[in-house]
This record gives structure tokens, C-alpha cells and sequence, in this order.
């Protein structure tokens, strides 16, 4: 299978990561674990072959374009929006690929015009294009993308409406929308939607979840031939795999899947500081950006915080405060996740309280936990 994708540097703090993968290094690094058969065009800068010798050890051919700069993504937590560098990108001319099985998805330096029997396409980008717009041609199309992406290039809010679009104006097979902590949903010109839950992690890591995602589902698909509904379900254990354990070692037994959704969240934070103040803007928006709604809650245990279906206590701002605070709720039944990297949780804990040291495991986990389920860390 050919992968067409990006080769960029990633970087991140908490958790530490430092790896060359970028979309199409992460892709064929999952397809290389069903599969020997695979390979990676992409663009890349000549004095930093070096950086390439991660995937050609796991027996993916790499053939690259070369680029005149380095392209790195840098976050400060897995959940958070990426610093680019360099802030203005060369472009480079149009790589052309024909193959029988072709995943490809967008990039920042260039484009890839496809010619295959069967493509998937993942446009990864703030700004995507439709796949036949550049000239690719497939026989078979998959298209595969988030609901930004969607309501982008299906031209209306609505899922349904905006995914019929995409189908018609692509003359696609089928489209599978991901759409974060709920799972995706999988729409054919002449079927009923179908929906693929998410599967849980004991932890999350956020960064290349949707390029896993695409690439097994890409195998699936392409290559072992099994339907849309099939390898979107194998796609989504797979992430599932990955976001707990970082490793392409993603093929796997049945994992638990997400049974329920807490759409509504309150966030408590009692620290006064600035440090704080932005942590909780930035749960807040995360919470936000993954489709919730948030509730307001004042300092102590009101009414309020019985209109959320769970609750986040950022506990390291003022730990007594978050202890009594968790106190109050214990009686609600209310499913609480604590985030804290420096408190002594173990009261929490003891609490029946889900404790967590790990930002995206915190907002996944306040998403996805069920009353009464253990405390972990």
C-alpha cells in the first residue's frame, strides 16, 4: 500500500515526545504493523535524511521530494493547538502517484495528484480541498475527515446534508466522519448512516489519533477488502491502542467501547493565580472544542453543578478548596475527574474520585467516565 503524506518533526512537553513522523510517517508506521508490503512518498529535506531512518527500519521504502526547509509541529500538551515552524512554508511542485492502494492525505508543502483503483483520503487540513479537485482519480474512494473538514467542504452545518455533498461532488463510495471522544460516523449515497463508537484508554495521547485512524482503516478497507463499517470499527481500536500506549503495536483484541457520552461538564478551579486561570480557559476550551457544554459552577457545591452530567476539578490551584469541593459532590452520584501534577491526591482518591496527572487524559476521561467507576491514576 502507498501512504502520501507529510514528514514533519513533532514535539511535545507534556507528554514528553520528539519524533519525526508526521502524518504520512505515522501512517505507514501503523500499516507497517498489519503489513510488509507499504510504502511512503512524501517531501523532505535532503540534509535531514537521517531523521528517516525510524520508518526505513521497520521496512518501509521511502521515497521524498526534497523541500528547502525543516517542518516541525510543536505542542504544549497533546490536546493543544500546534506552534509551526517555519511561520511561512515553501511550496513545493505537485508530486503525481498512481498505485493500486493509495492513502493520501494533505500537505503543507505540496499536494499529491492520485491515481489509483481504490484511494482513501484524509485532507488534514484548516482549508481542504475536495480529492478530485487537483486531477487525482480513484475507482474506489473512501474519504475520511473531521467535522470541521465536513462542514468545510460539505458547505453546511449539517452532518447529514454537508456529508451527502461531499459524497455527490467526490463521487464517493463512502464518507466516515470522526468525530472526536464520540466515535465517527460512516455515510454511503445509498445506506442509512451507520455509527462507530470510541473505544476507551486508560490514558490519552491526542497527537496523530486521526492519522492512526485513517491509516488502518485505509488497510482494512483497501486492502483485506472488508466493508466501510468493518474497518472504521478496527480504525477506531486501533486509536484506541495508540492514544493509551504511543506504539504502533495498535493491532489488538476487543477493547471497551465508550458507552455513554457526559455532554454537559462543569470545571472547578480555585487557585488565583494566573498559571490557574489559564489552565482552566484551557480545559474549558477543550472540553468546548470536543463538543460539550459547560456548565458554570460558583465557589462551593450549589444547585448549579446538579444541571452537569460530570464534573472536572483542577486540583492543584488550591488542594483544601478541591477536597472539600469533592466532598460536597460525593452525594450528587456525579461522575468526577480530577486533574493534578502536584497535589497529594490520595484523599481524592479515596474518594471514589478519578485522579489523573495527564491533561488529555483528564478532558477524555471527564467525557467518557460513568458514575461509580473506580479511581485510578
Amino acid at each position: 500500500m502507498i501512504v502520501v503524506g507529510g514528514c514533519y518533526r513533532e514535539l511535545c512537553e507534556q507528554p514528553y515526545w520528539n519524533e519525526t513522523l508526521g502524518s504520512g510517517g505515522r501512517a505507514a508506521s501503523a500499516i507497517a504493523s498489519y503489513s510488509r508490503d507499504v510504502s511512503l512518498r512524501t517531501y523532505f529535506r535532503s540534509s535531514s535524511q537521517n531523521d528517516l531512518y525510524r520508518l526505513q527500519a521497520c521496512g518501509i521504502a521511502v521515497e521524498a521530494i526534497e523541500r528547502e526547509q525543516d517542518i516541525a509541529f510543536a505542542y504544549l500538551h497533546s490536546l493543544a493547538d500546534p506552534h509551526i515552524v517555519p511561520r511561512r512554508i515553501s511550496k513545493c511542485s505537485d508530486m503525481r502517484v498512481q498505485g493500486r492502494s493509495v492513502l493520501r492525505f494533505g500537505f503543507m508543502e505540496g499536494d499529491a495528484i492520485v491515481d489509483a483503483e481504490q484511494a482513501v483520503y484524509d485532507p488534514q487540513s484548516w482549508a481542504p480541498t475536495h480529492f478530485r479537485g487537483n486531477g487525482s482519480r480513484a475507482e474506489r474512494l473512501a474519504i475520511v475527515l473531521n467535522q470541521a473538514e465536513l462542514r468545510e467542504l460539505g458547505r453546511s452545518t449539517d452532518m447529514d446534508k454537508a456529508a451527502q455533498h461531499v459524497l455527490r461532488e467526490d463521487r464517493a463510495e463512502v464518507v466516515i466522519v470522526k468525530c472526536g471522544a464520540r466515535g465517527a460516523w460512516i455515510y454511503g449515497s445509498d445506506t442509512k448512516p451507520q455509527f462507530v463508537p470510541a473505544f476507551r484508554s486508560k490514558r490519552v495521547f491526542k497527537i496523530g489519533t486521526g492519522d492512526i485512524f485513517s491509516a488502518v482503516f485505509a488497510y482494512h478497507w483497501c486492502e483485506r477488502g472488508q466493508t466501510a463499517l468493518e474497518a472504521a470499527t478496527a480504525a477506531s481500536q486501533a486509536v484506541s491502542v495508540y492514544a493509551e500506549t504511543k506504539s504502533f503495536a495498535i493491532a489488538c483484541s476487543q477493547r471497551e467501547p465508550v458507552q455513554s457520552i457526559n455532554s454537559k461538564i462543569a470545571v472547578a478551579s480555585f487557585g488565583t493565580t494566573l498559571a490557574d486561570h489559564w489552565l482552566r480557559e484551557e480545559a474549558r476550551s477543550a472540553l468546548l472544542g470536543l463538543g460539550t457544554e459547560l456548565v458554570d459552577v460558583p465557589t462551593g457545591v450549589s444547585k448549579r453543578v446538579l444541571e452537569a452530567d460530570a464534573v472536572l476539578i483542577l486540583a492543584d490551584g488550591n488542594r483544601q478548596s478541591a477536597l472539600t469541593f469533592a466532598k460536597g459532590l460525593k452525594s450528587t452520584g456525579l461522575p468526577i475527574v480530577a486533574f493534578s501534577q502536584k497535589s497529594d491526591v490520595s484523599r481524592l482518591a479515596s474518594q471514589g474520585i478519578f485522579v489523573t496527572d495527564d491533561f488529555a487524559t483528564a478532558i477524555y476521561s471527564t467525557i467518557w467516565l460513568s458514575p461509580n467507576e473506580p479511581s485510578s491514576r
